[in-house]
């Protein structure tokens, strides 16, 4: 009989997987409170951009805005 592979890498130790994830965590959460700052920018200066660009900029944010608090939030669930 053949035996199983071993692994070839040794398991993190608990506190450098715990760590991992708090900076992981810390960088999903940078990236949503860019894309809500980019979004919110977007809608207070709306007025002042070229109707176009507002036009292809404000779908894209929103979007954005949402995807990532959809990844924030989604482990939760």
């Amino acid at each position: 009989m053949i035996p199983p592979p071993q692994p070839s890498y040794r398991p993190l130790p608990t506190g450098a997987r715990v760590l991992l994830h708090l900076v992981s965590l810390l960088l999903a959460l940078l990236h949503v409170a860019l894309a809500t700052a980019l979004t919110l920018a977007l809608h207070r200066f709306a007025p002042r951009l070229d109707p176009k660009l507002r036009l292809h900029l404000s779908p894209f944010l929103v979007a954005s805005t949402l995807a990532l608090w959809a990844f924030l939030i989604g482990p939760l669930f």
